[in-house]
């Protein structure tokens, strides 16, 4: 079963009729969300899908940025925290899937590809972090991974997972594609920001990114993924 219709959840479209496995991807998309109604609705499904899910497997997807301690903790990321807390308390079976930042066809304004590349084609001036670095990777890549680990669950159950490439770009490094790609120059304003946190992935992940040809992810895995959902 998929609970969701956004990006992750399409991307795990074939567990759908899998009635041994929850893949529960209707969580809060935006990083910067505060309003604390949203993140009530994802916290009321989430108990409710993890009492129908007493044997099977609860799929959960978190956020990387719980381990940068320059995220300061912002409602985005506390809430995750909580949800993972209550997911380790309530189900039997589970598996937690932390994320980086998501390459893929969605309409969600809210993610740094789509914010960056509409500026672009739009024409509007935005902040350039220089000094900033991103961990992204393509939705479907992120499946592969998940998929294989949900397929020896028996071996990994109730545990956390980074799924993560092990080098990340810098944001002035994306904006440059996103140039090449659309075909329109960038007006923005430079800000130097340092932040190039890295993030930790276990020998397991590892090794799933060398059986999917990923483990040392150069500029042109990103060119290449730009390329497949913006360029026109």
């Amino acid at each position: 079963m998929v609970i969701g219709n956004g990006l992750v959840a399409k991307a795990f479209s074939k567990y759908k009729n899998n009635d041994e496995c929850i893949i529960f991807a209707s969580g809060v998309s935006n990083s910067k969300e505060t309003n604390s109604k949203e993140f009530l609705r994802e916290k009321e499904i989430l108990v409710e899908c993890l009492k129908s899910c007493d044997s099977g497997l609860f799929v959960y997807f978190s956020t990387c940025s719980i381990n940068n301690v320059q995220n300061n903790m912002s409602p985005y990321i506390s809430h995750k925290m909580e949800m993972e807390d209550i997911i380790k308390e309530k189900s039997r079976n589970y598996f937690i899937f932390r994320l980086p930042q998501l390459i893929g066809k969605t309409e969600n304004k809210n993610t740094l590809l789509n914010y960056l590349y509409l500026s672009i084609i739009n024409d509007v001036r935005f902040d350039l972090w220089d000094g900033t670095y991103r961990n992204l990777i393509d939705i479907e890549d992120v499946f592969s991974i998940c998929d294989k680990f949900i397929r020896d669950v028996s071996q990994y159950k109730n545990s956390v997972k980074n799924i993560a490439l092990r080098n990340n770009y810098g944001i002035k490094e994306i904006v440059e594609i996103l140039e090449l790609v659309s075909k329109k120059k960038a007006h923005y304003n430079i800000i130097h920001k340092e932040d190039n946190h890295k993030i930790e992935i276990g020998e397991d992940v590892a090794i799933k990114l060398k059986e999917i040809n990923l483990y040392d992810n150069d500029i042109q895995y990103l060119k290449t993924v730009i390329e497949k959902y913006y360029k026109n």
